[in-house]
């Protein structure tokens, strides 16, 4: 099953698509070449100065790790345990978080058919 979230600023401006399988374990990002690079998260703007406006399972991983808590955190076990998550996956984490992050004030929207 596909899971598909807008990557929106504080306005509520897209500037991507962030796409899990959770069949597969995998991410896909599709950055909008129209949302001015310089405001998209840093991770996306770095891959878009470079040209990559389309990220596969091994960037688009990355984004999602500099979004979540990381699993060596100090107390993850109860932050698991507030959440409701049986066990550390991203994918749990970045869905319960909407994708905040301290580095920037973008968040993730599920689109739903």
């Amino acid at each position: 099953m596909l899971r598909t979230y807008k990557i929106v600023d504080p306005k509520g401006v897209s500037c991507g698509i962030l796409t899990y399988d959770t069949e597969k374990d995998s991410y896909e990002v599709d950055t909008s070449r129209d949302y001015p690079i310089e405001d998209m998260p840093a991770f996306l703007a770095t891959a878009a100065y470079q040209g990559m406006y389309h990220l596969d399972n091994h960037y688009a991983l990355m984004f999602v790790r500099e979004r979540v808590i990381p699993p060596d955190r100090q107390n993850i076990g109860e932050i698991l345990r507030i959440i409701g998550a049986p066990y550390y996956t991203e994918f749990v984490i970045l869905d319960y978080l909407k994708g905040r992050c301290v580095r920037d004030e973008f968040t993730l929207r599920e689109i739903t058919q």
